[in-house]
C-alpha cells in the first residue's frame, strides 16, 4: 500500500510541475510570456525582439540577486545601456513560495531606479514555468535581437560581462 501511495504522489507531482509545451533551449526561439513591471504595465518578452536582452530571474529572498542587483546598477548599467541590450529582471512567479521582502522594495534596496533598458517586474507562472521550472536562483537567458535564446546559466552576477559580450554577438 505504501509504495502505490508513493506512485500516486510521483504521478500528481509530476502533473503539477509538468513543463509547459514550450521551455526555453539554447538555439530556440525565446518563448513569449507576460510580465507586470513595478508601475503596473505589462511587457510581453516580444515586445523586445529587434534588441538582445538578457532575461535574468531572481527571487527576492535571494542574497546573490539583491547583490547582483547591486553590482548591475553599480557597474554594468551603463555598459549594457551603451550596447543596446536590455536587462529584464523577473521576479519567479510568487517568489517561489518563498517570504522576502516586496518587489519594488527589493529593487528600491539595491539600487533600481527605473532607467530605460532595464525592466524590473513580477513574472507570470506561465513565465516562470518555461523558464525556470527547477526554481533556480539567480538564473538567467541571454537572447538575441531576433528573438533566439544564444545560452543561459546561473549566477548572472558573476557573468555580467560574458552575458554583455555574448547579446552583442562578441
Amino acid at each position: 500500500m505504501g509504495v502505490g501511495i508513493a506512485v500516486l504522489a510521483l504521478v500528481v507531482y509530476a502533473l503539477v510541475r509538468a513543463p509547459s509545451s514550450v521551455q526555453a533551449q539554447t538555439g530556440k526561439p525565446a518563448p513569449d510570456f507576460t510580465l507586470t513591471d513595478l508601475g503596473g504595465s505589462s511587457h510581453s518578452l516580444s515586445s523586445y525582439q529587434g534588441h538582445p536582452v538578457v532575461l535574468w530571474w531572481v527571487a527576492t529572498f535571494c542574497s546573490s540577486c539583491s547583490q547582483g542587483t547591486q553590482v548591475f546598477a553599480q557597474s554594468y548599467y551603463s555598459q549594457y545601456r551603451t550596447a543596446g541590450v536590455t536587462l529584464v529582471e523577473v521576479e519567479s512567479y510568487n517568489n517561489l513560495g518563498q517570504g522576502g521582502p516586496s518587489l519594488s522594495t527589493f529593487a528600491s534596496q539595491n539600487g533600481y531606479s527605473s532607467q530605460p533598458g532595464w525592466v524590473v517586474g513580477q513574472g507570470s507562472s506561465a513565465g516562470t514555468n518555461e523558464y525556470n521550472p527547477d526554481g533556480y536562483l539567480d538564473f538567467y537567458y541571454v537572447i538575441n535581437s531576433q528573438g533566439s535564446i544564444l545560452g543561459s546559466g546561473q549566477n548572472l552576477p558573476g557573468s555580467f560581462g560574458a552575458a554583455l559580450q555574448q547579446a552583442q554577438g562578441t
